[in-house]
């Protein structure tokens, strides 16, 4: 897994080998996650999920 972060963009990118449905249950669990753990974030601040395999992103989420 990498991680990457981009105040231009405001979003938490993690590249993840996983298929949208599980990425989609993956990005809200960890979002409330780092909620839970004390992690805030601005409005507008996103996670995302991309696929190592296509460089495309299979789910996105608000923090």
């Amino acid at each position: 897994m990498v991680c990457t972060v981009s105040t231009a963009s405001h979003t938490v990118t993690m590249t993840i080998n996983m298929v949208a449905s599980e990425a989609r249950t993956f990005c809200s669990g960890a979002a409330s996650q780092m909620h839970q753990v004390g992690a805030h974030f601005a409005p507008g601040w996103m996670l995302r999920i991309v696929s190592p395999a296509s460089g495309a992103s299979v789910a996105e989420c608000s923090l």
